[in-house]
């Protein structure tokens, strides 16, 4: 059985290599390009308007 130590730094991996391949990854799919075309910057802006914007 695993430690508590060993767990969190597997679930500190796992949880990294969920979020670059997020960040990388580009819309692909057709439903991703599709909201990406529904909901620009100045729909999302409406919506939410106290977003801090992040480069």
């Amino acid at each position: 059985m695993y430690s508590g130590y060993e767990l969190i730094w597997l679930f500190f991996c796992t949880s990294f290599w969920g979020w670059l391949l997020e960040t990388v990854s580009a819309a692909t799919h057709s439903w991703q390009k599709t909201m990406d075309q529904k909901f620009d910057d100045v729909r999302l802006k409406k919506i939410y308007p106290n977003a801090l914007k992040v480069e």
